[in-house]
């Protein structure tokens, strides 16, 4: 079995003279694959899609980055220099804003909104060398969008609904997991490719997990009681209505046990699921399939300590150079000198 190229539709097929080169990203990659007929038996025979070769490996393996956010408000309300919508709305605020940018090189056109972060290796880290946490410091309130909207929360998350008006202060703690010990996987719903696949993270697979969220959680209830931040923040974070009333309050681990299965979210760092040494080699050509490579975060053998972008632009960089090395390609590169006055302008 060889690939010799792309169907994109019935009427519409690429051929390649040499590599094709998959991808598609660690989702959509195991699911060209799983739909080309490469991947386990078993699944594939499920859903009715002759298995080409079985590649138990295909689809598996998944790690991904989990993160919860915990908002702290300001004492009163006093302007804590939080990013809200409010600041810069309309002429007035527009124009102070960027008054204050130009000429005072400060206000929320100074912030990217994700102003701090940290690292650190939890006190029961997994094998992974480096930080296995890490904690977000956002300069923004968070609204009713953010909350409901991106992150999916409740209607009773929020114990004081007038603490998310637009112009709000406060500041949220994003604590992530970066080396989850738990496993996911991508499978077929159906031999349509339009249909999206079956994605199972399968976060809080493993309970050590849990313990590792707990134990970021209560670091984001430590970091906010030091100076001077306990100047300027309530110590308590807006809570889940529910839960409240559930465990009685926030002390217990099963409280934050339940605050995690309940509100933890994916930062969409999949990764891992054609990884190298189980799909392809170390020059990420497809295991028994010449011709075929994968070229993204999917080869990642497991994921890293922080966003996956630049990893995957490396990836992306790296696999050009094995692609020109194999085939005794020359390689172009662009020298472009801009134009002095750009440069003074600059």
């Amino acid at each position: 079995d060889t690939a010799v190229g792309v169907i994109v539709n019935e009427k519409f097929k690429v051929h390649s003279k040499k590599d094709v080169i998959l991808s598609a990203g660690a989702i959509g990659s195991p699911q060209i694959m799983l739909l080309s007929g490469l991947g386990p038996r078993e699944e594939l025979e499920s859903v009715g899609i002759t298995c080409l070769k079985d590649m138990p490996h295909v689809g598996k393996h998944m790690e991904d980055h989990i993160a919860s956010a915990l908002r702290f408000s300001s004492k009163g309300n006093k302007d804590i220099g939080s990013v809200n919508d409010k600041k810069a709305e309309g002429f007035p605020g527009a124009f102070f804003s960027l008054y204050d940018y130009i000429f005072k090189g400060q206000g929320i056109l100074s912030s990217s909104s994700y102003d701090g972060t940290l690292f650190y290796r939890s006190s029961n880290p997994p094998s992974d060398p480096g930080p296995d946490i890490q904690i977000g410091v956002f300069c923004s309130p968070g609204n009713t969008g953010l909350f409901e909207g991106n992150l999916k929360y409740k209607d009773n998350y929020l114990l004081k609904q007038n603490e998310l008006y637009d112009d709000s202060e406060g500041f949220l703690l994003v604590p992530t997991l970066l080396h989850l010990r738990s496993r996911g996987e991508v499978r077929l719903k159906s031999v349509d490719p339009l249909a999206a696949p079956l994605i199972e993270p399968n976060y809080f697979d493993n309970n050590e997990d849990i313990q590792s969220g707990i134990e970021m959680l209560r670091k984001c209830l430590e970091i906010v009681k030091q100076h001077p931040l306990s100047d300027m923040v309530n110590p308590e974070p807006i809570l889940p209505l529910d839960m409240i009333k559930k465990h009685g309050s926030s002390e217990s681990d099963e409280f934050w046990e339940d605050f995690l299965r309940s509100y933890a979210n994916t930062l969409y760092h999949p990764t891992s699921t054609l990884k190298i040494g189980k799909v392809v080699d170390e020059r990420l050509r497809v295991y028994g399939i010449p011709n075929l490579r994968v070229i993204d975060a999917s080869i990642m053998p497991h994921i890293i300590s922080g966003n996956t972008n630049a990893p995957s632009i490396m990836i992306g960089e790296k696999g050009t150079d094995l692609i020109v090395e194999d085939y005794s390609l020359k390689q172009n590169v662009c020298n472009y000198d801009p134009p002095a006055k750009w440069l003074s302008f600059l």
